[in-house]
């Protein structure tokens, strides 16, 4: 989908392995030579004899190679597709992985929260965890309020008392921000409120905080997008943006009306900002009576090449002069023939990890209803129903890209990332399960942003909005009537940059994925190695095993011992004194004859020696799965080893 001039493609993986060019199929029947082998040892076979293919295939078939993939020591390169360290893979699939659910860490609870809302965004700081959350009192209130939450671990959250905003006339609240109600009171309000905590280079301190929100110029389609800094999250300013002649960020008006974001994207050097834009999808329809379908369209604008240049002129200039294209990028939206009629998207709630930006995109199911207030609901949802009522869960896509103006976003499935919970909907009340814990059967509701627990290594976190609603009941007047209607925020746990993996399909059969060429800097300072780890899960029965082969002479290759258990940070160990792939027989206890002795084996993790000999023509990886998840690679600088393994 194209607005404007840039090149943007939202896709869906249907990767097919690439072929080996001389097509020596036969060579893999060697390992049936193996036999009374266990099915590992033989599956291990074929897996380790392959490489001779792979070899020869390189060295008989395509002679043309590209310069070395460089991967910075110490960065995690994630598996998701072959943009990146990957060139192709066989026998795996791409699997997304959902996170676990793991319980409620704050609901509505005073009088400015009676109507606590689903836009949300959580930061991480040096000392602690912020959660910002979106709400607002009852129906004569006259502004929507950005209420913070703070915690030391980023499981358990307190409500500070802050004195900054008055609410009924005291500020014994946790509100940082207040936008009052425009010309149109409610409807014509917006409700952005994202949070970034700035870490990119030259950030002045007291715009270390930078937060978006929107608001109105009389009606929806005059919203414009505003900026706010902080140099404690809990102090804010307004920032005019001096590149436009409103002040707002982004020139063009109604890019709001969603949890709108900033993101530092480090690849790039820039900002992007990711909202939505309103305009049907072609060729999509909704039969609903409400007339609402299908014009969400998730987007961003990226910073301009002009501001990016004077940002390297000038070191801690103001973030109120960076100036951002005026174009939008569609990013995600209804795909015909995968989406049904009445469902559109919005909601961006980006991040941005290891050099890739994921985002989880709010899909809307709208549920048919006549264009006027519902009359069979009883008050006060006759006077606060809206025409857009509907249930919405999360999705996930992810985009390497590195030219502003060609965007491609990718989702591996239609599947929701986050789904609502168990509940059946009340006939009565259109509300689910009052009454019961199972509060987010309504909808669920990415917030932005993600943080590493200190008690929970190898996991990240991140929040969503969950409740017993449904969109078009938010808010309002559901505190006056409803209270004990649960809406609140909940903790997700998804292993550490685990959102996406390589799996083989955990029948026995092994898969196979070959990076592309890599060059590795060997450390320059002595006493250090280089170790190569892997974010692999694997099944009781399941192994993962590494070959490291350099490109210059494949044949003078690293092989692993296999690695199995579940592990973010595996350390991949080479046996330097024996190869796999040798024909060999095995015993009745089927264990191969031809193994060395104990006292003959040599165990390393350094491959720093393999990546001076490869030198400038670089190094592949070849890793074999069977009954397995590969989630990243990382080449890590660590003290020399220098007792045995």
């Amino acid at each position: 989908t194209n607005v404007g001039s840039p090149t943007v493609r939202v896709e869906r993986l249907n990767f097919a392995p690439t072929a080996c060019p001389c097509q020596l199929q036969n060579a893999v029947n060697i390992g049936e030579n193996a036999r009374n082998c266990s099915k590992i040892a033989s599956v291990w076979f074929k897996a380790m004899t392959t490489v001779a293919l792979t070899v020869l295939c390189a060295l008989l078939g395509d002679t043309q190679r590209s310069a070395p993939y460089r991967v910075e020591m110490g960065s995690i390169e994630l598996v998701l597709d072959t943009e990146g360290i990957v060139e192709s893979w066989s026998g795996l699939s791409l699997v997304q992985h959902a996170p676990q659910k793991q319980g409620l860490v704050l609901k509505q609870e005073h009088p400015w929260e009676a109507g606590l809302y689903f836009y949300g965004s959580v930061v991480q700081t040096e000392s602690q965890v912020l959660l910002y959350y979106g709400c607002s009192g009852p129906a004569n209130t006259t502004a929507n309020f950005l209420c913070v939450a703070v915690s030391s671990d980023g499981i358990s959250f307190t409500k500070p008392t802050l004195g900054e905003v008055a609410y009924n006339g005291s500020t014994a609240n946790n509100i940082v921000w207040a936008t009052p109600y425009g010309p149109q009171g409610h409807k014509g309000t917006g409700w952005s409120n994202a949070v970034l905590y700035d870490t990119s280079a030259g950030v002045p301190p007291q715009e270390k905080f930078k937060m978006l929100y929107d608001t109105d110029q009389g009606d929806y389609a005059g919203r414009k997008l505003l900026a706010a800094v902080s140099s404690d999250g809990l102090r804010w300013k307004q920032l005019l943006m001096t590149s436009t002649e409103s002040g707002a960020v982004v020139p063009r008006t109604n890019f709001g009306d969603t949890d709108a974001a900033l993101l530092w994207i480090d690849r790039l050097g820039r900002y992007a900002v990711f909202g939505r834009v309103d305009s049907p999808t072609p060729g999509a329809s909704c039969p609903a009576g409400d007339g609402y379908g299908n014009f969400r369209q998730v987007a961003m604008v990226i910073e301009g090449t002009a501001a990016v240049e004077d940002r390297r002129k000038e070191q801690g200039a103001s973030f109120a002069s960076r100036s951002f294209n005026e174009t939008p990028l569609v990013i995600f939206h209804t795909e015909l023939n995968v989406d049904p009629g009445c469902v559109d998207y919005y909601n961006p709630a980006p991040i941005d990890r290891s050099g890739v930006t994921f985002i989880f995109p709010a899909a809307t199911r709208h549920l048919d209803q006549p264009k006027k207030n519902h009359s069979t609901f009883p008050s006060p949802y006759t006077s606060c129903r809206t025409m857009n009522d509907g249930m919405l869960d999360v999705r996930m896509a992810f985009s390497r890209f590195t030219d502003p103006k060609n965007v491609t976003f990718t989702r591996v499935t239609s599947e929701p990332v986050v789904s609502r919970g168990l509940g059946a909907r009340s006939t009565s009340t259109g509300l689910f399960n009052v009454g019961t814990s199972e509060w987010d059967a309504g909808m669920v509701f990415m917030a932005t942003g993600c943080v590493e627990v200190g008690t929970e290594p190898g996991y990240l976190s991140m929040y969503y909005f969950g409740g017993q609603v449904t969109h078009g009941f938010e808010a309002y007047h559901l505190g006056e009537s409803y209270s004990d209607a649960i809406r609140g925020y909940g903790r997700l746990r998804w292993r550490r940059d685990g959102f996406v993996s390589l799996s083989a399909p955990f029948d026995g059969s092994a898969g196979v994925v070959l990076t592309k060429t890599l060059y590795v800097d060997p450390p320059s300072t002595v006493g250090l190695e280089v170790r190569i780890l892997v974010n692999v899960e694997t099944s009781v029965s399941g192994q993962v095993l590494v070959e490291l082969m350099p490109e210059s002479n494949p044949t003078q290759r690293l092989q692993s011992l296999p690695i199995m258990g579940n592990n973010v940070a595996a350390p991949v160990i080479f046996n330097a004194t024996y190869s796999w792939d040798k024909n060999f027989t095995c015993n009745v206890e089927n264990v191969p004859d031809a193994m060395p002795s104990e006292s003959s084996v040599v165990l390393q993790t350094d491959v720093s020696g393999v990546l001076r000999q490869a030198g400038e023509s670089g190094v592949r990886l070849r890793i074999s799965l069977q009954d397995a998840r590969l989630f990243s690679i990382a080449f890590v600088e660590a003290p020399a080893d220098t007792g045995s393994l």
